[in-house]
């Protein structure tokens, strides 16, 4: 009978054993675990194993709240100007209610209802849409500031300060 050719599913799961075991995987504690397998077929999958592992590990570090309350109002607008209500609910729904009420703000009315709405009737969601949620958003910011420029000062800048000390008792 001829030995089924080894597949990267096979590695993976010997792999996990072997960690749940207390012990670190190598090619040579796997091939024993399977019991068949070349060295060099078994590095390849463990080497993709552990990336995959590493990847998961960095998802699952990265907090949404963490992610999206370094963003200023307007980047978060801007950045979820296009996406599905339910999806802005979800993400906004980890931020502190007086944050949410300045990003809503800045939303058209109806939509700000709408994402409310959806906010209001949210039920449990799994960690694991939430983490790649989280890292998706992450990722997007990178290519979003690199459209940003940096302006300190300006007209725009005098006049919001202006507005601001307005407000403000001397």
């Amino acid at each position: 009978m001829a030995q089924k050719n080894l597949s990267f599913d096979d590695v993976a799961k010997a792999a996990k054993s072997i960690e749940k075991q207390g012990q670190e995987p190598n090619t040579k504690n796997i091939r024993e675990y399977l019991g068949r397998g070349s060295l060099s077929t078994i590095s390849k999958f463990l080497q993709k194993w552990r990336n995959e592992k590493e990847q998961e590990k960095r998802i699952e570090e990265i907090d949404l709240k963490e992610v999206l309350g370094k963003m200023n109002t307007d980047l978060i607008v801007d950045f979820f100007s296009n996406e599905h209500p339910q999806v802005i609910a979800l993400a906004l729904s980890h931020l502190e209610s007086e944050q949410v009420a300045n990003i809503l703000k800045k939303f058209p009315q109806s939509n700000s209802q709408n994402i409310l709405a959806r906010m209001e009737n949210l039920g449990p969601v799994q960690k694991s849409i939430i983490d790649k949620m989280a890292s998706v958003i992450k990722e997007e910011i990178a290519s979003i500031l690199n459209q940003y420029h940096i302006h300190k000062g300006g007209k725009d800048f005098v006049s919001e300060v202006k507005k601001q000390m307005q407000g403000k008792v001397t």
